[in-house]
């Protein structure tokens, strides 16, 4: 895959996610829980569209091993349950991700 990750998916996940997140703010270098979390959803969500951890990287500005580890954070709070599953379960219909299903 050679295009660009869409910013579509993070206005999307600042959309969702109460309080006012921007895209910026998602881009950017805060460590903050509610952008982290944000910022983690919206590379899980791209990932699953088939983007590659270095494209990511590029994307978001981070080492690519970030990418991994926010994906495999994100693949482990689904696979908990809870609020997070179902923030990426709503997200993947609202984004065209793997589908709702789950």
């Amino acid at each position: 895959m050679d295009k660009q990750p869409s910013h579509e998916v993070i206005a999307q996940v600042c959309r969702y996610l109460a309080g006012g997140l921007t895209e910026e703010e998602v881009l950017g270098r805060s460590r903050q829980y509610e952008i982290v979390y944000a910022r983690h959803l919206a590379m899980y969500l791209l990932r699953e569209q088939g983007y590659t951890y270095k494209q990511l990287g590029a994307f978001f500005d981070r080492h690519h091993t970030a990418v991994i580890d926010a994906v495999r954070r994100m693949k482990g709070l689904e696979a908990w349950g809870g609020e997070e599953a179902r923030d990426i379960r709503k997200l993947r219909g609202l984004v065209g991700g793997r589908g709702d299903e789950r």
